[in-house]
């Protein structure tokens, strides 16, 4: 996926060229974030590629397939509190880029009670300054862009394990209900490698 990278100004350098070589493309990588067993070594390079082609395309539409954006976006959910740091960069990567890029309409109002609360997760656990920086970001952004009905939503919806996490006294470990939803680690297929609500550092 790296050797691509240089590849991407010159497939997305005009709305044929992207429709004809990108897109196709997109929508691969978009397909084997769901393949981790596969992808484990190379799942930052893959992400890091997507991000990539939502920088440098003239307009989103230009390289998507017309498949569900929102349900797109949720296949990076798993990768929020990767081990990685360089995967938990490339999800943040690929939001910044869509928010952007991406009529809002298409996306925004369904992700917002979700992605704000792994954002939130995010600035809890993170120790890195650059996933923390773009953490903080990212959530200036959706709450900038988002529709006020789906702000309410989430915070209708976690506001009570936001302030419970803040609560958490030094050293002490969160409780798995202010974790709802996040995954800590590797969501890989056929092995069971995902904890749920753990208070387990990435490894890097």
């Amino acid at each position: 996926a790296e050797a691509a990278l240089p590849l991407v100004v010159i497939m997305v350098g005009d709305a044929a060229s992207a429709s004809l070589h990108a897109r196709p493309i997109v929508s691969l990588l978009w397909g084997a974030l769901e393949l981790l067993d596969d992808l484990t070594a190379s799942t930052s390079s893959v992400m890091n590629l997507v991000a990539e082609f939502l920088e440098r395309a003239s307009s989103f539409d230009s390289i998507h397939d017309g498949s569900d954006v929102a349900a797109c976006i949720r296949r990076l959910y798993p990768f929020f509190r990767h081990q990685m740091h360089t995967v938990r960069r490339a999800v943040l990567r690929i939001l910044s880029a869509l928010a952007f890029n991406c009529p809002p309409g298409q996306w925004l109002a369904q992700v917002v009670p979700e992605a704000l609360h792994l954002i939130y997760v995010n600035l809890m656990l993170e120790q890195r300054d650059d996933v923390l920086e773009a953490s903080e970001a990212l959530w200036r952004t959706m709450l900038k862009q988002a529709p006020e009905a789906s702000i309410k939503a989430a915070v209708d919806t976690h506001l009570r394990r936001w302030f419970a996490a803040l609560g958490t006294p030094p050293g002490a470990q969160i409780s798995s209900d202010c974790l709802a939803g996040v995954v800590i680690g590797v969501q890989g297929k056929g092995v069971e490698r995902k904890k749920k609500g753990k208070n387990v550092g990435p490894s890097e």
